[in-house]
C-alpha cells in the first residue's frame, strides 16, 4: 500500500519567473547551435 504525501511548491512566483527565464535563455542558445549546424558547414 502507498501513501502519497503531498508536496508544496515553495517558490515564490518571483523564483518561477527568474527559472522560465534561464530556461528561455538555454532554449534559446540551443536552438542557435542546431540552426548552425543545420547550416552545414
Amino acid at each position: 500500500m502507498f501513501i502519497l504525501v503531498p508536496q508544496v511548491d515553495t517558490r515564490t512566483p518571483s523564483d518561477l519567473m527568474d527559472t522560465i527565464e534561464t530556461k528561455g535563455h538555454e532554449i534559446a542558445d540551443a536552438l542557435a547551435e542546431l540552426r548552425r549546424l543545420a547550416a552545414g558547414p
